[in-house]
C-alpha cells in the first residue's frame, strides 16, 4: 500500500507542477485581447489582433438597410434603425463567433 500511495504522491506533485508551470503560461490569455471588426458591404471579417487572419467572415446582409425615399431612390437607415442593427450583430460576433464574454 505504501508503494501505490508514493506512487499517487509523485503522479499529484508531478500535476501540481505541470498547472503551475501552466499557469504563468494561463494568465496570458487572461488578458483582454484586442478585437478587429472590419465592417464590408456584404461580409464582416471579425478577429484578434494577435492573429494573422480574421477569425471568421460572416456574410452580414443586415447591413445593407435601406428605406424607400420615393420615385426609385433609397436612402439610409434611421439612427435607431442602426443602433438595432448594430447591436444585434456584435451581439452575434462576440458571443457566437468569437465566444467571447
Amino acid at each position: 500500500k505504501a508503494a501505490g500511495e508514493s506512487r499517487w504522491s509523485a503522479a499529484r506533485q508531478s500535476v501540481f507542477a505541470y498547472r503551475s508551470l501552466g499557469g504563468v503560461g494561463a494568465s496570458y490569455f487572461l488578458e483582454k485581447q484586442s478585437v478587429i471588426i472590419d465592417f464590408g458591404a456584404a461580409y464582416t471579417k471579425v478577429g484578434f489582433a494577435t492573429e494573422s487572419r480574421p477569425r471568421h467572415i460572416v456574410p452580414t446582409p443586415e447591413l445593407r438597410v435601406r428605406g424607400q425615399s420615393g420615385k426609385g431612390l433609397t436612402k439610409t437607415a434611421s439612427e435607431e434603425q442602426w443602433v438595432d442593427v448594430l447591436d444585434k450583430l456584435l451581439h452575434k460576433l462576440f458571443f457566437h463567433y468569437l465566444s467571447v464574454s
